[in-house]
């Protein structure tokens, strides 16, 4: 078993009120995981209290489907990754039976609303549904590894946000591992469509706290891997408290420092994709390429301007006094309220029976209260750093702030090794894919078969 911290994610608390909390089974390849593997496990924490995800081994998933693209070992840290994981259950069985869920004394399993069939096509769930513990959740549309696949083999640049979709493209990703005898709605390829509530049912919405430390990293994060994570929880594991920001950089300038048909994800898919990591706390979208001062600052934040407060009318009177506008500002906090209960004394010390004569004085009694948040750290891998447009680095201003650092993930996967490893097997992909639309073919046929002889 790895185990990882829960993650917030959704059912009733566990333990309760004396309820029991509920234990809910998830399991698949989770070969090249992307945000729709991310959003299936989401709701099925949300449909319980813990969640465990049983990943199958190379050799089950070659028997069944075909050899996957990322070794099994891989495939275990993804998934460990996913911030609604609990626990993953490595080597778990093609076949979802109910000795897998009394094993883990798991309540119900969770699977998206499509069909998994094994070698000799029988659907692996037969055994769970028969039972009642099945549960099926909403299937993310637009999303799929067929389509993916079928970006790295194509290398068009339509799937990128802001550029008209080619028509060539739609044809090869509609028609890429498909058979002469049609084409099954679970391996077809849809259009996603980004909308803001799904950001926000990925989005943590946590703030940072006092104590923190925030960590800026920036990137393409294109097909979000382990490479990626290996390098996410190392710059994690270099503060106490840390608080990862990651900036991600539009597709067009993705394309511009990577070149070909980068980004192979666009920036809607690999938002969500990054928000799904567990090292993560908060996402720039489209993050300009430098590091700039004015992007450093902007991360300058107080917990009193995330709070809701009563403003405080001596604190006014206070910083008017001054020449100041009203409110409580200086060049070291930004703080437009402040709670009136938060400040013991406060009475004392506008009376004089505090010993201080000045009311300015309560800008000292503040700072015991607002704790100044900012970018501290920012940090980027061993990958070579391309200048910016104009021939500048991108990372000079956190370089003369000294708050850069190379990171050393200890992994030498990339992007470009993915892409690799997809066109040396692609003619064992487009079979695998092929043999597994006939096989879902058959069972639709065989359920329309049988609905016919119903009516």
């Amino acid at each position: 078993m790895l185990r990882n911290g829960a993650a917030g994610g959704g059912g009733a608390a566990a333990g309760g009120g004396g309820h029991r909390p509920v234990r809910v089974w998830c399991d698949g390849c989770y070969d090249m995981v992307h945000y729709g593997h991310s959003n299936q496990l989401r709701q099925a924490r949300a449909m319980g209290d813990y969640l465990i995800v049983g990943v199958h081994t190379d050799e089950e998933i070659a028997k069944h489907k075909g050899p996957p693209v990322f070794t099994q070992e891989e495939r275990y840290k993804m998934v460990q990754a996913i911030k609604w994981v609990d626990e993953i259950a490595p080597g778990a069985p093609y076949v979802t039976t109910l000795e897998t869920l009394d094993k883990y004394s798991c309540d119900f399993c969770v699977h998206g609303d499509d069909i998994t069939l094994t070698i000799d096509g029988k659907d692996t769930y037969e055994e769970v549904k028969t039972a009642g513990r099945y549960r099926e959740c909403k299937r993310t549309q637009g999303v799929s590894t067929t389509d993916l696949v079928g970006r790295m083999l194509l290398m068009t640049k339509a799937h990128h946000s802001n550029i008209d979709e080619d028509l060539d493209y739609r044809k090869h990703t509609d028609n890429f591992g498909k058979g002469p005898k049609g084409h099954s709605p679970w391996t077809g390829v849809s259009q996603f469509l980004q909308t803001s509530q799904k950001i926000i049912q990925f989005a943590s919405g946590k703030e940072p706290q006092p104590g923190d430390t925030i960590i800026y990293v920036a990137g393409a994060f294109d097909l979000f891997h382990v490479g990626h994570v290996d390098f996410l929880e190392k710059v994690h594991q270099l503060a106490e408290k840390p608080y990862i920001i990651a900036g991600l950089h539009f597709d067009q300038e993705v394309n511009r420092y990577k070149g070909k048909n980068y980004p192979i994800m666009n920036i809607h898919e690999r938002t969500l994709s990054v928000l799904a990591c567990r090292y993560v706390s908060e996402v720039v979208i489209g993050a300009p390429y430098a590091v700039t001062a004015d992007l450093l600052d902007h991360f300058r934040v107080s917990p009193c301007t995330r709070m809701d407060m009563e403003m405080c009318g001596e604190l006014k009177w206070c910083r008017t006094a001054q020449g100041g506008k009203e409110g409580v500002s200086c060049s070291h906090w930004d703080c437009q309220a402040v709670q009136e209960g938060a400040f013991a004394g406060l009475q004392a010390l506008l009376s004089g029976s505090s010993g201080r004569k000045c009311p300015c004085h309560l800008l000292d009694l503040i700072s015991d209260f607002c704790v100044l948040l900012q970018v501290t750290l920012v940090c980027h891998g061993m990958t070579e750093v391309v200048p910016d447009k104009d021939g500048s680095d991108p990372y000079e201003e956190p370089k003369q702030r000294g708050i850069f650092q190379l990171v050393d993930s200890g992994s030498n996967l990339t992007t470009d090794l993915i892409v690799q490893r997809i066109i040396k097997n692609r003619l064992e992909f487009e079979a695998r894919n092929q043999k597994k639309e006939a096989k879902e073919l058959a069972v639709l046929e065989a359920m329309r078969r049988l609905e016919q002889e119903k009516q």
